[in-house]
């Protein structure tokens, strides 16, 4: 299913790769409690490469930028065999049940910081593309729902969303969450 998700994400947009590198970072704001630390998945030789799609791929509640690792094999193999072409693929640390979303009382702003600084932080720092077409988010659970809810709020800056399984609280107000 990851597999397809990441095909149909990543269609159109061209080259193979063949390894990868992990980064472990991290960045401060002050919008939310940090330094907020990040994983970056990196395909081999991506300092010479230029313009790659950037995909945010947003951990489920209780998970961490850890969970990228695990899935360092998967995507490897997928470049290896050109199912899917190099990406840029990063993990933030965010607040264990935050949902992504700004707090109720403005202390921590998880979506502003997303949408706002660390897509501009990602953007500075490594060789990504900064066309909305070539960024995408995905996420599961937690993940999925902050996804699902920043792409539809600002679909003007994201090419695609994919959400798996994603947590959708089963109330109709705010304040019953």
């Amino acid at each position: 299913m990851i597999r397809i998700l990441l095909m149909v994400l990543f269609a159109g947009v061209g080259m193979s790769a063949t390894g990868s590198e992990l980064i472990l970072a991290k960045v401060d704001a002050d919008i939310v409690p940090g330094p907020v630390e990040y994983a970056v998945l990196v395909p081999d030789g991506y300092a010479k490469l230029r313009d790659l799609p950037l995909v945010l791929n947003l951990h489920g509640g209780g998970g961490s930028r850890a969970n990228l690792k695990g899935m360092q094999p998967m995507l490897d193999r997928l470049w290896q065999n050109g199912d899917i072409p190099p990406a840029v693929v990063v993990m933030p640390s965010v607040a264990e049940r935050g949902f992504y979303m700004n707090f109720k009382d403005g202390s921590e702003r998880w979506e502003d910081f997303i949408v706002g600084p660390f897509l501009t932080h990602l953007r500075q720092t490594y060789p990504v593309s900064s066309d909305p077409k070539r960024t995408f988010l995905t996420g599961a659970s937690m993940g999925g729902m902050g996804s699902l809810r920043m792409a539809f709020r600002y679909p003007d800056r994201f090419g695609a969303v994919a959400a798996l399984e994603p947590g959708i609280e089963p109330i109709l107000r705010y304040e019953d969450m």
